[in-house]
């Protein structure tokens, strides 16, 4: 999920309504969400294992999970690190 980068700036105008930067972040924040947080549930991303296995590599210090339609495992990656998280 992408969020939005919240810039410390006006936060409402002189009538007491959002500025528009503000409006931008909080509609950009709130479609976010609907995407990735459905009615089900958070969404978790697909990926193959190669996909998981590269960007574990180039992204050491993230904590990231996935499906891996490859093995239908979730994995997550922590500390470059990829383990598989069981399911019951």
């Amino acid at each position: 999920m992408y969020i939005p980068p919240f810039y410390n700036s006006k936060f409402v105008n002189e009538d007491g309504y959002l500025t528009g930067d503000q409006q931008i972040f909080i509609d950009t924040l709130i479609s976010e969400m609907r995407s990735s947080l459905g009615s089900d549930g958070l969404e978790v991303p697909q990926q193959t294992t190669a996909n998981i296995n590269s960007i574990a590599a180039s992204m050491p210090v993230k904590t990231l999970m996935f499906h891996d339609i490859d093995t239908n495992e979730l994995k997550v990656i922590m500390n470059g690190v990829v383990k598989v998280i069981p399911v019951i």
